[in-house]
This record gives C-alpha cells, sequence and structure tokens, in this order.
C-alpha cells in the first residue's frame, strides 16, 4: 500500500512528503506526528528480523522507509509493477539482513554482463 501511493502521479501526500519545510509550523508538527505514527507501524517488523548483530534497527528501518519513499522519484510505468517492486524490496531487506530469499534465484542480465565484461577488457 505504502508503495501505491508513492508512485501514484494522483496522490496528496507528494508534496507534503516533499518538503515539510515549504509548510506552516501548525500543518508541519501535525503532519509529523502522523508520520511519526505511521512509521512506527515498521518499528515490530524490523524488531522481528534476525538481524546482525552490528546492524542497527533504527537505521535498517530508515532505509527501508527512504527507499520506499524514494521509488516514486525514479519508478515509471512500463517496468516492473508496484508488486513486483515491493518483492524486490522485500528480497533485498531479507538477504541484507541473513534471511535465506524465499524466491528463486534471479536469472543474469546477460547485457549487463556483456558491457562488464568489455569494460574489463
Amino acid at each position: 500500500m505504502h508503495l501505491s501511493v508513492q508512485v501514484d502521479p494522483e496522490s496528496v501526500t507528494l508534496p507534503m512528503m516533499s518538503d515539510l519545510s515549504a509548510m506552516s509550523s501548525d500543518m508541519r508538527v501535525d503532519l509529523v506526528k502522523d508520520r511519526d505514527r505511521f512509521e512506527a507501524i515498521y518499528k515490530p517488523l524490523i524488531a522481528a528480523l534476525p538481524l546482525h548483530a552490528g546492524i542497527d534497527r533504527g537505521i535498517n528501518r530508515l532505509c527501508l522507509l527512504s527507499l520506499i519513499n524514494a521509488v516514486r522519484t525514479w519508478y515509471r510505468n512500463g517496468g516492473m509493477d508496484v508488486d513486483q517492486i515491493a518483492k524486490q524490496i522485500r528480497l533485498i531487506f531479507r538477504a541484507s539482513s541473513g534471511v535465506a530469499p524465499t524466491a528463486t534465484r534471479a536469472k543474469p542480465d546477460r547485457a549487463a554482463t556483456r558491457a562488464a565484461k568489455k569494460r574489463v577488457k
């Protein structure tokens, strides 16, 4: 759901999420409270992950939220759909936490492999 809102060009939240400093102080205070309440949803999810001892859970949560919020800057129709992107984000964060991915291994990008080999030559 969160990702769907991020990529929706009609979303009324986009201006608010982009620049809090552009808002009146009363509106900003209310929005920060709402944002903090929303972000709190992720705390128990991150707390349940078997993270490496050196990974700070707060930073991990903020990285996840930042990534989700940034999708709108590069998302374009015609590529992966929102569900596919969400699955990729889930796989990346699970892999970084040490949890084995549940999906099959991705096939290598042949064009990227060829381009990398050319750069090495």
